[in-house]
């Protein structure tokens, strides 16, 4: 039985005399599991969701069909650093953008299984890190969360998702995933990489300007333990002397001014590319996003119900579990912040705070807090229970291995699927026949409120008027196409008798529409200014003609 474990040990003995060995171990174990919890998982095929909007800017860049001419892809572009990556990925292959997402899924493992190491060293051991890695791949498995919402109506995402329906990790690659940098950031602090732990969160904010608020959290907690740590290294009295609290907040005033090199640039782009019209176009533009276009991520009424509450029990529980550890100051900063401005935005009711999302840092808090959960409940058995005195790892380690060979088979039948049910939707007929008639100068009507013709913009490549799933952030651009999507659904809500009527009004104003999409089977539209060039099923597709 000792023969399998001296061969273990033999072979790290080797890896430590040979640096190179050791990396190229290393690289090929963080790519094994990387992929192992992306299988697990799951992904949803390009291009899905929210993809449909933070990719727009990018892929039109890249010269995706006829994108750079649509109206959403020339206004103001929150997210400038993304889009580059976007374009220069989608340049090479858009395929990479799994590769990236594969990786992501590394990052965002290894930085919990890290973090879980540095609050409770004993589980830095091989097989208790298989265990705890097994344990986030589980419960990260799609499969497992669908077994469990039909079985018990029980939304297992909460204990991996934030308050307000925000992630690190979704359905899709996008922008905010590069939050997991924000995890890592957190695992080095632990380690005493101070530089590269705030170059992390520089790299976060600046794909997820959103991530700016938890960016300065982090920052602020990291800059008071560093003085902290630094003044109790003084003797006595004396390191309340100018000169010592100077020398001693030398290392945070350094970090702090990494971290203002990357975020003024952010702030003042924001200044300048999205600078407010007058105060009246601000108000109104705000009021749209929050209390009409994302109430479920900025409406405390929306999303503060019994599961949020037990989000909320399950961060101070972290707290609690990594009490005394340089752990609980970052999460107390984290929580604190986010939980001052969140009552701010209550008291206030501030739409700009709402937009701001205080109650995102909930990201970083709800993963952190599963993990230390699943580390203090492994470490009561084998320490506490002195079960750890027993050879356990004949146990642990096929077990482990048996649930990840079985999360990784399940999602990887769920990634089939996925893309099965892709190509298969009746929507993508339409898109087909659309991109058949391309031909530069193509603007299409859709219906704006239908989310099975989100993906139309992206698939195609070809423009539309607007939708209501992708919208601009500059104040006057945000009024422009909220006109824009009431003006289309008229359109689609209006009776047989009134849609010429009402189309000629959008035509007249819109003049660059040249196609238009309807629903309704059997329905023809009676409008001597349209031609029929395709119906299938409840979906017509006409040209205008001049």
């Amino acid at each position: 039985m000792s023969a399998p474990i001296n061969t273990i040990k033999n072979l790290f003995h080797t890896l430590s005399q040979n640096p190179a060995l050791r990396t190229i171990f290393w690289t090929l174990l963080f790519l094994l599991t990387a992929a192992a919890f992306g299988a697990a998982y799951t992904m949803s095929p390009l291009y899905e969701g929210n993809q449909n909007t933070k990719f727009l800017h990018g892929l039109a860049m890249a010269g995706r069909g006829f994108l750079a001419q649509d109206w959403l892809a020339n206004t103001a572009d929150p997210l400038p650093v993304f889009s580059l990556f976007v374009a220069l990925t989608a340049r090479v292959s858009e395929s990479l953008f799994y590769v990236y997402y594969i990786l992501m899924f590394g990052v965002y493992s290894w930085a919990l299984v890290g973090i879980a190491g540095e609050v409770y060293p004993t589980n830095k051991t091989w097989t208790r890190r298989l265990v705890i890695f097994t344990l986030l791949l589980v419960y990260h498995s799609k499969w497992i969360l669908k077994m469990y919402e039909r079985t018990y109506s029980v939304n297992m995402r909460l204990i991996q998702y934030g308050l307000a329906d925000q992630y690190l990790l979704g359905e899709e690659f996008q922008n905010s995933t590069m939050g997991v940098f924000l995890l890592l950031s957190i695992y080095l602090f632990l380690r005493r990489k101070y530089i590269a732990s705030v170059l992390l969160i520089g790299v976060a904010s600046l794909f997820h300007s959103a991530y700016l608020f938890s960016a300065a959290l982090m920052v602020a907690a990291y800059c008071l333990i560093l003085l902290w740590e630094n003044l109790s290294g003084q003797p006595g009295a004396k390191r309340w002397e100018l000169k010592n609290l100077l020398s001693a907040a030398r290392q945070s005033f350094q970090i702090g001014l990494l971290a203002l090199a990357f975020a003024v640039p952010l702030v003042l782009y924001n200044q300048l590319a999205l600078p407010s019209s007058d105060p009246e176009t601000a108000r109104q533009a705000l009021h749209i996003l929050v209390q009409e276009r994302i109430p479920h991520h900025t409406q405390l009424s929306a999303f503060m119900n019994r599961w949020a509450y037990l989000q909320v029990g399950l961060m101070l529980l972290g707290i609690v579990l990594a009490w005394r550890s340089r752990l609980t100051p970052i999460l107390f900063t984290l929580f604190a912040g986010g939980a001052l401005f969140t009552a701010i935005q209550y008291l206030t009711a501030s739409d700009s705070l709402a937009l701001l999302g205080p109650w995102r840092v909930s990201v970083l808090l709800v993963p952190i807090a599963t993990t230390l959960v699943f580390t203090v409940a492994l470490s009561f058995f084998l320490d506490v229970l002195r079960l750890g005195k027993l050879p356990y790892q004949w146990i642990a380690i096929p077990l482990a291995l048996y649930y990840l060979f079985f999360a990784v088979r399940e999602g990887i039948d769920n990634q089939r699927l996925l893309g099965k049910g892709f190509r298969s939707n009746r929507v993508a007929v339409l898109m087909d026949k659309a991109l058949q008639l391309a031909s530069p100068g193509d603007v299409y009507l859709i219906p704006p409120l239908e989310a099975e013709f989100d993906d139309f913009r992206i698939f195609t490549g070809l423009p539309i008027l607007a939708n209501w799933k992708s919208h601009p952030y500059k104040d006057d651009e945000v009024l422009e196409w909220y006109h824009r999507v009431k003006l289309a659904q008229e359109f689609y809500a209006a009776p047989l008798d009134q849609k010429c009527s009402t189309l000629q009004t959008i035509l007249a104003e819109y003049p660059e529409v040249t196609r238009v999409v309807n629903l309704g089977k059997e329905v023809v539209l009676p409008c001597d200014f349209l031609r029929e060039d395709f119906r299938y099923l409840r979906y017509t597709l006409y040209s205008v003609q001049n």
